[in-house]
């Protein structure tokens, strides 16, 4: 059951083999950090199933790139050897003599599933945050994400919408 409709979708698909390769990027200076990906789909159809007839065999293509900037002076800890950022630490957590750490974060991501005879559609998104980590396990996010979307053949169709979330995040 979907609340409301996908905004890019290549339908069903039947393959036989899929290869997926990618490649991110990670930095750290000081209250600043930037991250970024980038991931390919190859994909090779299944022509012995009777209803995919002669599909073709197509690629997609997905990048991001996100900043954030620690307004309270905090680091993001990566961790090098696992090749994963670490959770934020406040210097001042909230009700222990201080407010918390703060963030204003932002993001940029594409995803296109047009290929071939496939019309999936083509997904860009902006997204503007605001991170307040109350404690190293608990954090309030506000996100504004401006989102386009071209669909159909030649992409005869756009569409856009802004959406507004808050999501609380409480992990152990």
């Amino acid at each position: 059951m979907h609340l409301a409709p996908y905004f890019v979708d290549t339908g069903n698909y039947f393959t036989r083999d899929t290869c997926l390769y990618g490649t991110e990027g990670a930095l750290v200076l000081g209250s600043f950090h930037a991250e970024s990906e980038y991931i390919a789909a190859n994909m090779a159809a299944d022509h012995n199933v009777a209803r995919v007839g002669n599909q073709p065999d197509p690629d997609y293509h997905s990048y991001y790139i996100q900043a954030g900037y620690f307004l309270t002076g905090e680091v993001r800890p990566y961790k090098k050897a696992e090749g994963v950022f670490d959770r934020v630490k406040p210097l001042k957590p909230y009700g222990q003599g201080g407010f918390g750490a703060w963030e204003v974060a932002g993001r940029f991501s594409y995803l296109d599933l047009d290929d071939d005879r496939i019309d999936g559609g083509k997904l860009w998104d902006y997204t503007l945050g605001l991170n307040w980590y109350l404690h190293s396990n608990v954090r309030l996010m506000w996100n504004y994400i401006r989102s386009r979307v071209d669909i159909g053949p030649g992409a005869d169709t756009r569409a856009s919408a802004d959406i507004f979330m808050m999501r609380a995040q409480v992990d152990f």
